[in-house]
């Protein structure tokens, strides 16, 4: 005999909700402003979140960063919206201009609001590091050396994750006088490129191999350089370049910042759709990240020609 039991309450996906205060802001070196966002959480009508349409942003928050003995107030501004698809107009948030990021402080964020309490957060920024070229002559002469490009970092102790990002600046002479660009080297060539352009892959944020080595090394594949250099002949058709620096940018991540970067980019599949995506927050009293990464650079001059593949003379500079 077959009995089927059954439940007189329907099933709901949705939890119990409980409203609190969300906090983003990400300190970095590389501009003079730093933001802050603050918002609400939302109970949506059903059970996609895109269904809301109304921004949950807070105003008239007291938002403070405390420092090394100092404390910047942070005043409201208006920042433009890239998508207004779903929210119309500009995003509202927290600046604090100029605020200059001193690396190795520890910085205290502290979200006071008169309706939902107050949320904190504390973030360490890494402290400076260095980046080399390993084996210039791989760059400069792609077509006696099939080796890959190597670039060695020595990284801060306060770093949890890192991005070492390589480009090239070149003239072009174009209309009579040279014209400054730049493009990065790509660090691998998509699997199935195919015919036509080459599909590149890019450096992301990695996660260093332990806090106790300090040295990491990343390499750029010598078939995708070589295929960017062939994408710039492209490009500039039967124009001269002129090469001149090599410009390595190494991007060191704080723990929070480094964290909730992996869990929002660490579970995508393009094949299934995955329901057990964790959640990260570091803030205290609320929900959000406060983190924090800089940016060192060195510039590395290079041959004016780099064995490319053309006529490498080119008129002289003006």
């Amino acid at each position: 005999m077959l009995v089927l039991l059954g439940c007189s309450e329907s099933f709901s996906p949705k939890g119990p909700y409980q409203e609190q205060l969300v906090v983003y802001s990400v300190l970095t070196n590389v501009r003079s402003a730093q933001f802050v966002r603050v918002y609400s959480t939302y109970n949506p009508s059903g059970v996609d979140p895109y269904d809301n349409t109304s921004d949950s942003e807070i105003t008239g928050a007291q938002v403070f960063l405390m420092a090394g003995g100092t404390t910047y107030a942070f005043r409201d501004t208006i920042v433009a919206r890239d998508q207004t698809s779903r929210y119309t107009g500009g995003i509202h948030a927290y600046v604090a201009d100029p605020m200059p990021v001193i690396r190795g402080d520890s910085y205290l964020l502290t979200v006071a609001t008169p309706s939902m309490g107050t949320a904190t957060g504390t973030s360490l920024v890494p402290t400076a590091g260095i980046a080399s070229l390993a084996n210039r002559y791989a760059l400069e002469s792609p077509g006696e050396y099939s080796e890959d490009i190597l670039v060695t970092v020595y990284l801060s102790p306060q770093a949890f994750g890192y991005a070492v990002r390589l480009s090239l600046e070149f003239d072009v002479f174009i209309g009579g006088q040279w014209e400054p660009h730049r493009a990065e080297i790509p660090q691998s060539l998509k699997i199935g490129t195919g015919q036509g352009s080459a599909l590149f892959n890019y450096p992301s944020l990695t996660r260093r191999q332990s806090q106790a080595q300090t040295t990491e090394s990343v390499s750029f594949s010598h078939e995708a350089y070589v295929s960017l250099l062939g994408e710039l002949d492209k490009q500039y058709p039967g124009l001269p370049i002129r090469f001149k620096d090599a410009v390595i940018v190494l991007t060191q991540a704080d723990q929070p910042f480094y964290t909730y970067y992996s869990v929002a980019n660490g579970f995508r599949d393009e094949f299934s759709i995955r329901t057990d995506e964790p959640d990260y927050s570091n803030i205290s009293g609320g929900l959000g990240v406060f983190g924090s990464f800089a940016n060192d650079t060195l510039v590395v001059p290079v041959a004016e020609s780099i064995g490319y593949n053309r006529d490498s003379r080119v008129p002289a500079a003006r």
